[in-house]
């Protein structure tokens, strides 16, 4: 059985509750479906993790996580390893899994709200848009790109700001405590390119870095399903002539290094809010060329450079969608002690010249 036939097959006989129910981290978040909980791995955070009713889970700063994604992140696995222990967890052994019907890679499972959960999301998002103004207005959001050696007056209009913004933040007794920090707010839009919520980076009093808090990076509930979406800085142009249409986007992890990227080269960027999101993300039609400016993070106790083997799997697809599409790696070492290094360590330590490519003046969105 190939390693595609083996993942089907496992997609194909599990239930994802009946999974869960067996890992002793997720009875947590089994008790409070489909509300949030702490990182069942880290413990740390209060609202970081949740299941969906239809089985799939979400964590911050990884996005949507199919069962197998669950096993591969609570037991550190990689991929194919993940797939065995789900066997091993749910089954009892492959012997039973072969003789399971194989049939086409299953459709990704709908997101699904009520209305009145899309009623009360659109009510939150629409408060905290009103509360908040454009990045460039917000003296804490400039102050902090500053700090972090961005430019605050080439921000987009996609990137607003908020003086106070609650963060919910674990008590002595571990009950959560309402606390409030100033925060940057880029806008998340699902694969359609319609804004469904806000990526909450909180910040400092004072400007110089993140906020001092156990989670200081969040997503609002969103009002639709994240899959192939982005934080869309820029809305890329798209050009005709007797040859077709022809587009060009960058695309990043993180938002402060699509910043980065954009601030070097002009290239209409996406931030992609997390490697796991990264990977799916829709490119639209009459893009014809992808730079994806890839983390370069140190391999994990299982070999895997999450950064960099999800933009490998990124170009791959989007190659064979026909899309011209190529990996950039920051080209400095990794620091000892250090996790790795982005781009934005680039701008700051190489400077622009280490940018290869460059918008032409009809696209750069810098104007």
């Amino acid at each position: 059985m190939s390693a595609s036939e083996k993942i089907i097959a496992v997609k194909n006989m599990v239930d994802p509750f009946v999974l869960y129910g067996r890992i002793p981290e997720m009875s947590a978040a089994l008790k409070s479906m489909p509300s949030q909980v702490p990182d069942p791995v880290t413990g740390s955070g209060t609202t970081v993790f949740r299941v969906k009713t239809n089985g799939d889970c979400y964590l911050n700063g990884t996005g949507y996580m199919d069962a197998i994604d669950v096993v591969a992140y609570i037991y550190r696995l990689t991929k194919m390893q993940a797939v065995d222990k789900v066997v091993e967890l749910y089954s009892g052994g492959w012997q039973y899994v072969s003789n399971v019907k194989l049939e086409t890679i299953p459709k990704k499972r709908d997101f699904s709200l009520s209305d009145d959960d899309i009623k009360k999301r659109k009510s939150f998002l629409r408060s905290m848009h009103k509360a908040s103004v454009e990045g460039k207005n917000s003296q804490e959001v400039c102050r902090y790109l500053a700090y972090r050696g961005l430019n605050p007056d080439l921000l987009p209009p996609s990137i607003r700001g908020i003086s106070k913004a609650l963060h919910y933040t674990k008590g002595k007794d571990s009950s959560p405590v309402k606390t409030y920090w100033p925060a940057m707010l880029p806008i998340y839009h699902n694969a359609e390119g319609k804004p469904i919520s806000f990526h909450r980076i909180y910040l400092n009093l004072n400007g110089e870095g993140k906020a001092p808090v156990d989670v200081c990076k969040k997503i609002m509930a969103p009002t639709g399903d994240m899959r192939g979406g982005a934080i869309r800085l820029d809305e890329p142009t798209i050009y005709h002539d007797e040859a077709g249409p022809f587009g060009c986007l960058a695309l990043a992890e993180g938002v402060e290094t699509s910043l980065a990227v954009r601030e070097a080269t002009g290239l209409p960027t996406w931030a992609c809010y997390s490697n796991t999101l990264l990977e799916q993300v829709v490119i639209p039609k009459g893009i014809t060329q992808v730079k994806i400016y890839a983390d370069k993070d140190k391999a994990n106790d299982k070999g895997v450079k999450p950064g960099e083997d999800s933009a490998m799997k990124l170009m791959k697809r989007l190659i064979s969608e026909g899309i011209d599409c190529e990996v950039l790696l920051p080209p400095l070492d990794i620091p000892e002690g250090s996790k790795g290094v982005d781009w934005l360590d680039v701008l700051n330590e190489l400077g622009t010249r280490a940018f290869r490519f460059k918008a032409s003046a009809a696209i750069d969105v810098r104007k």
